[in-house]
Formats: structure tokens, sequence, C-alpha cells
């Protein structure tokens, strides 16, 4: 039997002041995969921390088609970015999921995994173990793909390695084939491939040079999202988790896993003494531990979806309506 606790919310539980094997602070997606499989080890206790809400029955998570509709709720930490320089000075807002599930539930689902020099660069970085191969080997154990069917493949051509995928992990990654305009097979990859652009047989294989499918992550029998709540947390869920309440408890762990998110985890380090002497005593933080790495050094990779083209009147038959109201839209400014 798994022993597993879910707080949401500073929610207060009975085994308040209670010890535990894992204290684990976030419920994002990487908390509750931990979580869950620590708690595979009926002998310890796992106890997760989560900010945020739990979620459930919200539209806006479990439909992909409203995921922008999260951003600047209280499902979002609505964080922005200081003035960019060059870029007019502009702030731009920086979604975090502050929910069950973190980024998993607010996101657009679009599954694509890093890139294999990227990978392998961590361990040039001393992080020993941590390359392609293994992490390859690891992200296929957590996911559950969806083939495309044979009329799918064959009508929009679709492409894909099933070495690149598992098939028995918790989260599913299918194609949403009543959601792909007529544009991309009939235009777009003809004319990326006149222009001398080579298809990407399946971006997932750690290379990312040329157009590819994306894949997006839904369960394709009821077209809503699978992320770590439905697959890693759900199923394993007790009667014991998402207590109510309003007290402050206080919890021990004989091991305290950081896990709130990019962004929040470096947060928590600084306001606990850790990170870099000179910012903690800015701000009347006493340093605990010189670390000047903490909060420093983020690398974020910028993606562009917004690009538009000017086509011909009746060049395109796009659009109809059981697909998405963006691929509608779409369709009525491409004939406008």
């Amino acid at each position: 039997m798994r022993f597993l606790i879910l707080l949401v919310t500073i929610a207060y539980f009975a085994l308040a002041a209670a010890s535990f094997d894992y204290v684990i602070v976030g419920g994002g997606a990487t908390g509750l995969a931990l979580a869950v499989r620590l708690s595979e080890d009926s002998s310890k206790s796992v106890v997760v921390l989560e900010a945020g809400g739990t979620g459930f029955g919200n539209v806006n998570i479990t439909n992909l088609r409203l995921s922008r509709s999260n951003f600047g709720t209280p499902e979002d930490w609505q964080f922005v970015a200081v003035p960019q320089t060059h870029g007019g000075n502009r702030v731009q807002a920086q979604a975090q999921g502050r929910v069950l599930g973190g980024g998993s539930a607010i996101n657009s689902g679009m599954y694509t995994r890093g890139n294999e020099i990227e990978y392998d660069a961590l361990e040039t970085l001393g992080a020993k173990g941590w390359n392609w191969k293994s992490m390859f080997a690891a992200v296929k154990k957590s996911e559950r793909f969806f083939p495309p069917s044979t009329p799918d493949v064959q009508v929009l051509n679709v492409t894909f390695d099933p070495a690149f995928h598992g098939i028995a992990g918790p989260v599913a990654l299918s194609l949403q084939a009543l959601n792909i305009s007529r544009l991309f097979p009939a235009v777009v990859v003809p004319t990326l491939r006149a222009l001398g652009f080579e298809m990407n047989f399946d971006s997932n294989g750690g290379r990312h040079n040329g157009p590819s499918w994306n894949y997006l992550t839904v369960l394709p029998d009821t077209s809503t999202r699978s992320h770590a709540v439905s697959g890693y947390y759900l199923p394993v869920a007790s009667p014991l988790d998402n207590p109510g309440g309003s007290k402050v408890a206080t919890l021990n762990g004989a091991n305290i896993i950081l896990s709130a998110s990019t962004l929040n985890t470096p947060k928590i380090l600084e306001l606990s003494g850790v990170g870099d002497p000179n910012v903690l005593r800015s701000i009347g933080i006493d340093v605990q531990i010189d670390l000047q790495g903490v909060g420093a050094n983020l690398c974020n990779q910028p993606m562009s979806t917004g690009t538009s083209f000017l086509m011909r009147n009746g060049t395109v038959d796009v659009g109809n309506a059981i697909r998405s109201a963006i691929l509608d839209f779409l369709s009525r400014s491409l004939r406008s």
C-alpha cells in the first residue's frame, strides 16, 4: 500500500508535525512523478506540498483548446520579466502553473524533446550520467504513444518512428488528426521541400532540423489533456489525499526535495538563505550557504508560433465545423 499524501493551498492534515521520509515541495510535473515513484516503496512515506489548487473540474485544464484561458488566473503565478532592453523595453508575461500538475496543466500540450546535443552538454558540465542516451530511455518510460491511424498516415503523409516512443508510460501522446488543416500537407510541406528543406521524420529522436509533425499530450479517445495529474497522481490517489482546513502545520522530512519550478525553486532557496551573498544581504536575508549559482544563468528557449502567410484566394481548402476554433479562424482569414 502506498503512503502518499497531497496537501494543497497550505492545507492542514491530522499528521501535522509528524515526520515523513520525503517532503516534496511543488506538485508540478516533476514533483508528482517523483512522489508516485518514491511511494512505490510501501515502507516510505511521501507528502507533496502544492501552493495552488487541484484544478479538478476546470475545463480550461482538460480542454487543450482553452489552455490559454488559464493565463492570468489563479492557476498562473503571473510572473513578468523585467523590461527587455533589446525588445523595446517591453514587459513579457511568464506563465507558470500555480495548480496541481504545474505547467503540464496549463501548457498547450505540444510535445517536443530537447536536442541530443543539449542533453549531452549536461554531462560535460559535471552531471555524470545525464546525457542523451540515459535521458532518452527515461523519457520513453513516461510516454504512452498512440500511433496515427493508417488513413491519417496516408492522407496527411504523417511520419513517425516507433523506436523514438514509449507505449506503456503514464502520459499519453497522440496526433489530433481532426485538428490538422489541409494547409500543411497540401501547401506547407511541398513549399518547404521546394525551398530545399527535407522533412524531419520524427523530431523526438533528438534532432530538430527540418519541419516535422508535432504530437500532443492528449488522450485520443476523449481528446482531453493527459498530464502529471491524470497520468501519475490520479491512478494512485487515495481518500486521505486533498484534506481541507486552513491551519498552519509543521512538517518534518528526512529528505526535502524542492521541485517548485525553474522560477520558484531558486526563490525558496534564497528565502532560506541559500544563494549569492550579495543578493541575499541586499534584501536583508542572512546567508546560510554561499551558493552563487542560485537564481542565475537561466537559459530559456523562445518559441514562435505566430508565423503568417499571405495566400491567393482559393489556394487552400481548410477548416470545417469539427476542427478547432483556431483553424476555423485561419480558414476564414485565408478566404477573406
